[in-house]
């Protein structure tokens, strides 16, 4: 049952006539407005105070409207904001971001992490970018009338541990392709910062996706297939006297 405070909140939300909105507590909602031809998310944190509607924290997002906002269980005070996973956490009685948007690949706030460790589990893929190589097979010109595409490309994944006031545990990065299966740890001490790093590993998955390419045109230019040979035989056409 709703008590005065969160029915007051209610109406006064309504008279800004958002898309959604989402209580969080008796004095505590986000609202969301469309902004844009885009469908853009401006998010407001709106607080109730003295029976008005305090603004505590407005944010914008490319999350879909349709989605949603909620406490995140076990939990009193922290917000998942989801489209096909969480996306951002936000504390709402700090108003902080513990994780904003647009950092971590994915955020794994299951109890056996957030419970145990007090902490969330995140995950980073750092992408080389991709290079194409165009070259002429003849079967496969034969059969799809344009010449054949090798995309490569290199990625690296990394976990991390962010703490409830939204800092890396120890300042360390865990290089792995799934958790329990560590490879490497690496201390952002090293670096400037975690953008400092990515940018420094991007240039390494750089240099190994153009090698993969150099080894691929190398391998192509000794060829050993007899592909026009292949497509010779392919064009005879059929004797229908027999």
């Amino acid at each position: 049952m709703k008590n005065i405070e969160e029915k007051q909140l209610i109406k006064l939300l309504k008279k800004e006539k958002p898309m959604q909105y989402f209580i969080l507590d008796a004095k505590n909602a986000i609202a969301i407005f469309r902004k844009g031809p885009n469908y853009i998310g401006e998010f407001i944190h709106y607080r109730l105070n003295n029976n008005a509607l305090e603004e505590v924290t407005k944010f914008e997002s490319s999350i879909l409207l349709e989605n949603y906002i909620s406490i995140i269980p076990g939990t009193t005070d922290l917000v998942r904001i989801c489209e096909a996973g969480v996306r951002a956490i936000y504390n709402y009685k700090t108003a902080k971001f513990i994780i904003p948007e647009g950092i971590w690949n994915n955020i794994y706030y299951d109890e056996i992490i957030l419970n145990n460790f007090q902490g969330i589990l995140v995950s980073l893929d750092i992408n080389s970018d991709n290079y194409s190589y165009v070259y002429n097979n003849a079967i496969y010109d034969a059969m799809f009338h344009n010449p054949e595409k090798q995309n490569f490309n290199f990625q690296e994944r990394y976990y991390a541990v962010i703490n409830l006031d939204g800092t890396i545990r120890a300042n360390k990065l865990f290089k792995g392709e799934d958790f329990p299966k560590v490879t490497e740890i690496i201390d952002l001490n090293t670096y400037a910062s975690l953008n400092d790093f990515i940018l420094k590993r991007k240039q390494v998955c750089n240099s190994i996706a153009q090698a993969q390419k150099e080894k691929f045109v190398k391998d192509i230019n000794n060829s050993i297939y007899l592909d026009k040979e292949v497509v010779q035989v392919l064009e005879l056409k059929k004797d229908n006297s027999r």
